[in-house]
């Protein structure tokens, strides 16, 4: 995990540290797959970036409702939550950049 500088849960610069995806969940009805973890205690941070060993990207951190609780980490209640870059939601993003704005 590359946690972002200045987020508002951390006032440190940019982290790297190594987490665990617990869990990856059913497809959303846009085909999207979130992937549970406990990266910094499970609180992550919007803007959050989860990479491979090799330093691939493959999922961007979105904040759960219950991020701010500040409970211990529990998969079930309590997560981060990652969006995961596959499927249309990865040919989406390239298409997206490439668009005149």
């Amino acid at each position: 995990m590359v946690s972002p500088a200045g987020h508002s849960n951390s006032n440190i610069a940019a982290t790297v540290e190594p987490c665990e995806i617990h869990r990856i969940d059913e497809p959303t009805e846009g085909r999207i797959r979130q992937a549970r973890h406990d990266c910094s205690d499970g609180y992550g941070g919007s803007g959050t970036g989860l990479f491979t060993q090799d330093g691939r990207l493959i999922a961007m951190h979105s904040a759960s409702l219950d991020m701010n609780g500040r409970r211990p980490f529990d998969v079930e209640t309590h997560y981060g939550a990652a969006l995961l870059f596959e499927g249309e939601l990865a040919k989406a993003i390239p298409n997206a950049v490439e668009k005149p704005r």
